[in-house]
């Protein structure tokens, strides 16, 4: 029900907000960037989507669904952005300083400065508000999802986040040598609010009795890298990793090269797989200018090289840096209402060295997320789970199926299309909540699955009718 215009394909472009009653678009979403498509008119087809030009972005033609954006390409250029070798050209508003000899993560972003930011209420200096990348592709995913749903047929998905939450937030938290004096000025906020936070030292890592109070507290350690050579950073990341486990007792599922330093496109993620760290958090703004969504992105993502191999080092870009110091409070809210309106993650970094001056910023944060019923994890945690959920073997049965995790997953949400359904497992009936996600109505039930543990689980209810 399309055809080509003939017109050269669009390499940078925009999809218009839907009508409210369109599934396809997440409602609330400002118009979302792309990058690639093919320039179509549409024939026989209903055109539900358009790209700022005038071109059809997603269409409708009988059970065909039709999405022009290229989705895999916006992906990869924007959540990966180019290759950083050295600084790059900043605004010429003065909002942003990248000229400043340090090759940065934020260095390498996509997005443009001049017209991919936005103002907060009552703010001077634009920040990257919307996260483009979560849009454009929830587009693709809601037309699976109407596809799927169209068959009748009872298929099976995971939710991206543990325990059934529509929302998460983590914390991450730099710690500098002899910053331990300033510990409890951050701790007695996050406790205050049960959020736990990763805690990023550089070696030799901080104190084995501040360790055991951040345990004590469900919270975990990590590496904040010091970065000396880009030519030895498999070896640099694995010998700083293994002091802090000896230091920490805990083995280093999260790092961060230290002051937001970058290098090439995929080569720290790379070096970080080859020693054995699954999550890099290092993806974020670090001026007032640069904050939020640079990426695109509030969620977690595996990383593709340029060859098409998936990277197995995951990586959790921050939104809000150094809450109320850098990141404004309006900034910080706006990044809370689009969280929100993309079901992601709001990764907040902190500074340990300046806890006095992000006390309040970071108390009017999590007083926030609190608010908003977001689901609180560490990234270890957060990790953990996305690992096992990607990795997780379904097997079909005869009236349901069989699953099994290679690792502990915790709190799995897995989802059924449809309403009405009931499940049993381990000789035990359980009633799926009923939610809707991707614009379609599924039945959902939690479960833990044990490491390497066969988990059977037979429907009933809309089934057996």
């Amino acid at each position: 029900g399309v055809e080509p215009t003939g017109a050269p394909r669009t390499s940078r472009g925009y999809v218009a907000p839907g009508p409210a009653d369109e599934r396809l678009w997440t409602q609330g979403c400002a118009p979302a960037l792309f990058f690639g498509a093919e320039r179509t008119r549409a024939t026989r087809a209903s055109v539900v989507l358009r790209t700022s030009d005038g071109d059809v972005a997603a269409c409708r033609n009988g059970s065909c669904i039709y999405v022009a954006p290229h989705v895999g390409q916006t992906l990869a250029l924007m959540m990966l952005g180019r290759s950083v070798e050295n600084d790059a050209v900043g605004p010429g508003d003065g909002t942003v300083t990248l000229e400043d000899g340090v090759a940065r993560a934020e260095d390498g972003t996509n997005l443009s400065f001049a017209t991919d930011r936005s103002k907060a209420v009552d703010q001077s200096k634009p920040a990257f508000l919307f996260a483009h990348a979560d849009t454009v592709r929830s587009i693709l995913v809601n037309a699976v999802y109407e596809a799927i749903e169209a068959t009748g047929i009872p298929a099976y998905a995971t939710w991206r986040w543990p325990k059934n939450c529509e929302t998460v937030s983590t914390v991450t938290v730099d710690c500098d040598e002899g910053d331990q004096y300033h510990v409890m000025d951050v701790v007695r906020s996050l406790i205050n609010f049960g959020q736990p936070a990763c805690w990023l030292s550089k070696t030799p890592g901080l104190p084995q009795e501040v360790c055991r109070l951040f345990k004590n507290y469900g919270h975990c350690t990590g590496l904040l890298f010091r970065y000396d050579s880009p030519q030895a950073l498999t070896e640099q990341i694995r010998s700083q990793a293994v002091q802090i486990t000896r230091s920490t007792g805990s083995p280093v599922r999260t790092f961060r090269p230290d002051d937001g330093k970058w290098t090439g496109l995929t080569r720290v993620y790379e070096a970080a797989l080859e020693a054995d760290v699954p999550l890099c958090v290092a993806k974020g703004g670090v001026q007032p200018g640069s904050t939020g969504f640079p990426f695109g992105t509030c969620n977690m993502f595996f990383p593709v090289s340029p060859q098409g191999a998936r990277i197995g080092t995951a990586e959790l870009p921050y939104a809000i840096h150094r809450p109320g110091e850098v990141t404004s409070l309006a900034v910080a809210h706006s990044l809370i209402e689009e969280t929100v309106r993309q079901r992601g993650c709001l990764h907040t970094s902190v500074r340990l060295s300046s806890a006095k001056a992000q006390e309040p910023g970071l108390v009017d944060l999590l007083m926030r997320v609190r608010e908003a019923k977001f689901g609180m994890f560490t990234t270890d945690a957060l990790v953990q789970y996305e690992k096992g959920r990607r990795s997780l073997r379904v097997d079909a049965l005869k009236e349901g199926v069989r699953i099994v995790s290679p690792y502990d997953l915790s709190g799995l949400t897995l989802m059924l299309f449809g309403g009405g359904w009931e499940i049993e497992t381990s000789g035990r009936q359980y009633t799926m909540l009923p939610v809707t996600r991707h614009g379609t109505l599924l039945s959902s039930i939690v479960l833990d699955v044990p490491q390497k543990t066969q988990t059977s689980l037979f429907l009933s209810g809309r089934l057996a009718a």
